[in-house]
């Protein structure tokens, strides 16, 4: 049985992958994977980490990653606040 503590990570864990998912886009990351990249969360942070990524690919990545990491950092900031 997971205790709150663990319950609070690792749904903050799913909202991180998932607001990245939806910065990046669905079209992009499929893009991506259908051309051998791969992409990872490092746990515990914010940073995600792209692997492999066709350079045509690079440039629309590394704008939607700046946005994805700025929203990271707006959550993170609410999610500190919510459990005050």
């Amino acid at each position: 049985m997971a205790t709150i503590t663990q319950f609070q990570a690792a749904l903050k864990e799913k909202s991180k992958r998932l607001l990245v998912e939806h910065s990046l886009g669905k079209n992009l990351i499929d893009k991506i994977e259908s051309a051998g990249g791969r992409w990872t969360a490092k746990e515990g942070s914010d940073f995600y980490e792209f692997n492999d990524v066709p350079a045509e690919l690079k440039p629309e990545l590394d704008k939607k990653l700046r946005s994805a990491q700025q929203r990271l950092h707006d959550m993170d900031q609410q999610w500190h606040q919510l459990i005050r």
